[in-house]
């Protein structure tokens, strides 16, 4: 076989890329370096949001391969080729027509290039589900995997009405519901990590990822003081929507014997309830409802262990569960915000945080981004981010965020944002956060009238 070097293969993708066309399928296929994610798929109600990453996070200032295709049949796919910076929407039409047959499969974006290297060979992209302009979901993409194992990280799909399916990159497999725990058991090998699709009356209604935890912390006893690790999820119209918080001890890492919520207005910090739960066991429920308030709030969860302290750091990560109309919405796992300590000896040469998350500009749909601004100690972070959002034509917008230091949510105006969107004819755009000093967790939602889709920012 004529084998080419590395240079070589980089020309013909430039070639491809100004071309607008793909101009050598064999030597493609000859390129080794790539990452590779999957998410799952629904005929008819799966678009996907792709953005070229590289230059920001990895330097790589190229543009790159994709090639999409279908668990089932990995041997018919699509290239495309993406610009640095780009920023391309897959539409249900598009991707249906690569696998015109198959109702459920795994959808595999592999992203090639001779010099590419990126952690773990992850490539992060959206699913944006929708059917019949009600329903709505979103979640970023998982590493694909080939080796099974038995650790499975649990996630909460606990309503009857609903069915579900579980995806491990390969395979699609109906859920069983269980009874008394309701949540995703481990009985059967299965391909970590993998995703949790719910759907009711055949409309897709959340999405959400499931990953493996080796999670468990070691405590030593402390008479005078209780260990407390703080976690933050949002709460966007809790007048409409419930909110139960599931608590597995593999996420958090240990069980807690107490959970205190803080219920708190994102405009001005106000504290509007708070709650303690006590007798918490290992897939408990902590509902948070009967909350007569209209304008948004987040939860500052506070996760007690009594007389200990803790020997390793702990991710403490429980779960939202988003309810809406008797039906289960979206689910979401908390997050807190870890702040860097940066060595003044030393020139800030990059970034530390950079993550991005979908922007659809539809009059159908509203937007929102959160950032979270609380460490795992209940403390405040910094007050200042770089906010850029990319175009599908290249066209990019730059502002410098500052909001009060005392801020535990940060709601982003996207006043400006669209604005933009509108003088460029944008229809999707990725929207990026960057901090030097502050590694930042952030959500976004997807809203219409009638439901949202929720996940966090990712880093790619």
């Amino acid at each position: 076989m004529l084998q080419y070097d590395k240079d070589y293969q980089k020309k013909i993708i430039f070639k491809s890329y100004y071309q607008k066309s793909i101009f050598n399928f064999k030597l493609l296929n000859q390129i080794t370096n790539y990452s590779e994610s999957f998410i799952p798929y629904v005929k008819n109600q799966t678009s996907i949001l792709v953005f070229n990453f590289f230059r920001y996070n990895y330097n790589l200032r190229d543009p790159i391969v994709l090639k999409i295709y279908f668990g089932s049949n990995p041997r018919k796919y699509l290239y495309k080729i993406l610009s640095p910076n780009g920023v391309l929407l897959i539409n249900s039409q598009t991707l249906k027509s690569i696998n015109p047959s198959k109702l459920y499969d795994n959808l595999n974006i592999r992203v090639l290039h001779p010099y590419l290297r990126s952690i773990n060979n992850e490539f992060r992209f959206f699913g944006i589900y929708n059917s019949s302009n009600k329903f709505l979901s979103v979640s970023h993409s998982q590493k694909k995997t080939n080796n099974k194992s038995h650790i499975c990280g649990k996630r909460s799909f606990g309503l009857s009405n609903s069915s579900y399916s579980y995806f491990d990159g390969s395979n699609v497999q109906k859920l069983s519901f269980e009874k008394k725990s309701h949540f995703l058991t481990n009985k059967k090998l299965k391909f970590v990590p993998g995703f949790v699709c719910q759907d009711y009356n055949k409309n897709i209604t959340g999405v959400w990822h499931d990953t493996s935890f080796s999670n468990k912390v070691l405590f030593k006893k402390s008479k005078n003081t209780d260990y407390k690790i703080y976690q933050v999820l949002l709460w966007p119209k809790p007048s409409k929507t419930g909110v139960k918080i599931f608590v597995d001890e593999s996420q958090v890492g240990f069980l807690p014997d107490k959970i205190e919520v803080n219920v708190i207005c994102l405009k001005n910090e106000k504290v509007i309830k708070k709650l303690k739960f006590l007798n918490i066991y290992n897939g408990s429920y902590v509902e948070i409802n009967n909350i007569n308030f209209t304008s948004e709030c987040y939860l500052k969860i506070i996760l007690v262990k009594f007389q200990s302290k803790i020997l390793f750091p702990c991710l403490g990560y429980v779960q939202a569960i988003y309810t809406h109309n008797k039906s289960n919405g979206d689910e979401v796992h908390s997050m807190n915000t870890p702040s860097y300590k940066t060595d003044i000896t030393k020139p800030n040469v990059s970034f530390r945080c950079r993550k991005f998350a979908p922007y659809i500009f539809r009059k159908e749909f509203k937007n929102n981004f959160y950032i979270i601004n609380l460490d795992s100690k209940g403390k405040y972070c910094d007050n200042h981010f770089k906010l850029r959002v990319f175009g599908e034509n290249n066209k990019e917008m730059v502002e410098d965020i500052y909001f009060k230091k005392k801020t535990g949510v940060f709601k982003i105006n996207t006043k400006n944002i669209n604005k933009f969107f509108i003088k460029n004819k944008l229809k999707n755009g990725i929207l990026m956060i960057e901090a030097e000093q502050t590694n930042y967790s952030a959500i976004f939602t997807l809203s219409n009238n009638f439901s949202f889709g929720i996940d966090h920012f990712t880093g790619g």
